[in-house]
């Protein structure tokens, strides 16, 4: 009995679909929360640099931070994984910071084309992992719905040099090749 045991080759198909199923399945949901952070992270990109965009071409704006904050904001919301966190005023979510180093190019400064000033915007982001999968696959009331899964900190920051002014010199009157 033991012999047609070990030489039957009946249902082992079946015990290999079992074995490597689940780690296919760990590799595909693997993916699709690597790209899911890489979409997020391009678009809290794109939102930063819309910021500092804005604050280049328009340095003395009145109220600049909360204009530029509320740009980042609308910007990062369009992505439909940070959606309504990104308007929400939790810190704890979503946080837009503004520096400006030296505090320069906030309220009117003097231009000064050797030193212009350095601004930075960064956007913290705390991602939960499994968050596009948490409401069908591990809902609360399942047998996994006890898991908190760990959240992930996403940071974005760029920066640029600001014209205070934007008085951007002029060559007047000079012709290449003339005295």
């Amino acid at each position: 009995m033991a012999r047609l045991f070990l030489k039957g080759k009946r249902g082992t198909v079946a015990i290999q679909v079992a074995l490597i199923l689940p780690i296919l399945i760990i590799i595909v949901l693997g993916a699709f929360e690597v790209w899911k952070i890489l979409y997020v992270k391009q678009t809290l990109n794109d939102a930063v640099y819309q910021g500092v965009r804005f604050l280049a071409m328009r340095p003395n704006y009145p109220n600049i931070r909360g204009e530029v904050e509320a740009l980042v904001r609308r910007s990062a919301s369009l992505n439909s994984f940070v959606g309504e966190e990104a308007l929400s005023t939790a810190p704890l979510l979503f946080e837009v910071l503004i520096d400006n180093g030296d505090g320069r190019c906030f309220g009117g400064d003097p231009y000064d084309p050797f030193k212009p000033a350095h601004v930075s915007i960064t956007v913290i982001y705390r991602w939960t992992l499994g968050k596009g999968l948490s409401g069908w696959a591990f809902p609360e009331n399942s047998f996994l719905g006890f898991m908190k899964l760990p959240n992930l900190k996403l940071v974005v920051s760029a920066g640029g040099p600001v014209l205070c002014e934007r008085q951007v010199p002029v060559l007047e009157g000079m012709v290449m090749g003339s005295p």
